[in-house]
């Protein structure tokens, strides 16, 4: 009896410990299930953001890539003279272009923590681009005569090479306010003039012209806004030191660049910082009504000199159908004649 109660005793002793590592056991199983069942959900949900980001990116592709073969085919429209422009646009924005090599000199400047590897190569594309956009910028300005160790007292007349490209005096000279809906000028008058010499077509013949008065201003004025910026010990210029540079020419220039009326409307209504205050003039009955009007003819002006330019356009392809129609019909009548 006291043997069987003894071996009783121990198989229950023996027994209780097997129940305890079969209890932890399960504990750590469901503990180590709930657990791969959050991995999955958290790389389920990192997956589908994936996803996400990267149909959005394909889809801003897809729409960046319809804009400009809308744009090519708006200007395939246009004169000879205005494909090469085109063509030097397309060639200048191609120089740009992001070399996937150059990868190699921000290795070490990108910030990989918390970050996936799609996040990591696109701000290390970024990054590289900055570097070679900068490296081209400084190539030029040594071409055209900025270097740190020659200094010229005439650096606005000694011109070597030109900064500007053709393209970009192109689109200089095209730009216009993109908004009829916001007030841009005092009238209606420098409106229009911009919004027809944007759509006014622009050989590189007479780009080449203006860029030869143009690099002398721009020369003149950079080196002036970045005297008075080392005079003020800041390390770069800020449109204060450029509208310093600008104010005495006010007089002779035909259009205005210093304070605009949309810009001063816009620092007024819808400057998210530190707003202007409307004086007591522009709070008046009488000025309000003409802003109004003016809004108005802008809105007005846009599309009529839109369709202006399409009949003008289709004017000039119909004489180029009659100048081709002639030419092949002289043709045949050669060849016949022979």
């Amino acid at each position: 009896m006291g043997s069987s109660s003894k071996s009783k005793s121990q198989s229950n002793g023996s027994a209780t410990p097997s129940q305890k590592r079969s209890k932890s056991d399960s504990g750590g199983e469901k503990a180590a299930k709930k657990a791969k069942k959050n991995d999955s959900t958290d790389a389920q949900s990192a997956e589908a953001k994936k996803k996400l980001k990267a149909a959005q990116s394909a889809e801003a592709k897809k729409r960046a890539k319809a804009a400009k073969e809308a744009e090519k085919s708006d200007d395939s429209e246009d004169s000879d003279d205005d494909d090469d422009a085109d063509d030097d646009n397309e060639e200048s924005d191609a120089d740009m272009d992001y070399d996937p090599e150059a990868n190699d000199d921000v290795a070490g400047d990108v910030d990989e923590e918390g970050k996936t590897e799609e996040e990591i190569e696109a701000e290390r594309k970024k990054l590289a681009k900055s570097k070679a956009k900068k490296r081209g910028y400084r190539t030029v300005a040594k071409k055209a005569g900025y270097s740190a160790l020659y200094d010229s007292g005439y650096a606005h007349l000694d011109v070597a090479v030109p900064v500007l490209s053709e393209s970009e005096v192109i689109r200089g000279c095209k730009w216009a306010p993109q908004m009829a809906n916001k007030a841009a000028y005092d009238g209606l008058t420098e409106f229009e003039e911009r919004q027809r010499l944007s759509l006014a077509s622009l050989p590189p013949s007479a780009a080449r012209v203006i860029r030869a008065h143009g690099e002398t201003y721009l020369r003149r004025l950079v080196n002036g806004a970045f005297q008075r910026a080392s005079d003020q010990q800041k390390t770069g210029v800020k449109i204060a030191q450029v509208v310093a540079e600008t104010r005495p020419l006010q007089r002779v220039q035909k259009y205005s660049f210093v304070a605009p009326k949309g810009l001063i409307r816009y620092s007024q209504d819808a400057a998210e910082l530190e707003r202007l205050k409307r004086s007591p003039e522009d709070k008046t009955e009488e000025t309000l009504r003409e802003d109004k009007m003016l809004i108005k003819e802008q809105k007005t002006l846009v599309p009529k000199l839109k369709k202006e330019k399409e009949a003008e356009k289709a004017e000039k392809a119909a004489l180029r159908a009659e100048k081709a129609a002639s030419a092949a019909a002289a043709a045949a009548s050669a060849t016949s004649a022979a």
